[in-house]
């Protein structure tokens, strides 16, 4: 069953915030909290640490969150992980990298090799650290053995999109399919196809 990518991430967002409330277990195990700010998706320095990377001296690390300190274990690993296997969220679909690859495969056997050597990472989930380098080996072992994978993680990639979005905003060209809601309001949905394809 294929996933759109945008659907998986939005669903391991959930899921994450599932895996990292109470799970009731005794007090004498890892539990996990999940700040009323990290449910609300607005970006604290708490939440942030939660995502930080999986470094075996900070494995069972304890932060001081907004309520008692509380100890953070293996749920920092099944978090990312679900990404690449979406089963962990008894979800029915392929992970980042087969729908990558999919993807690849469905476009143009001529553009193939372009995409394989430039597939950019953006957006927050890919802050991860390591995602690049899982990736690549996720999409390796995949593909023909002829291709040559690069992986491009920029350091902004957090922001890629905005700034994307931002640039194309700043274009003279883009600026004529800009919509009003006054326009919207007379033609629906349909204004949207007659300016801008």
């Amino acid at each position: 069953m294929a996933t759109k990518p945008h659907v998986l991430c939005r669903t391991v967002r959930l899921a994450e915030r599932r895996l990292m409330r109470g799970q009731g277990r005794p007090d004498n195990q890892a539990h996990l909290y999940t700040p009323p700010a990290a449910l609300a998706d607005i970006p604290r320095s708490e939440l942030e640490l939660w995502r930080c990377a999986a470094i075996p001296r900070l494995c069972n690390s304890k932060w001081i969150v907004p309520s008692p300190v509380i100890t953070i274990g293996n749920e920092r690993f099944r978090c990312p992980e679900a990404l690449f296997q979406p089963s962990f969220l008894g979800m029915e679909a392929c992970g980042i990298h087969e729908t990558t690859y999919n993807s690849i495969m469905k476009c143009d056997v001529d553009i193939r090799k372009d995409l394989y050597a430039n597939t950019v990472l953006s957006g927050g989930t890919t802050m991860y650290p390591g995602i690049a380098d899982r990736m690549q080996k996720e999409i390796t072992a995949l593909a023909p053995s002829t291709m040559k994978i690069k992986i491009i993680a920029p350091p902004e990639r957090k922001y890629s999109v905005w700034i994307g979005g931002s640039i194309l905003a700043s274009l003279s060209t883009f600026q004529q399919m800009w919509i009003s809601k006054q326009e919207y309001d007379e033609s629906g949905p349909s204004i949207v196809h007659r300016k801008c394809f």
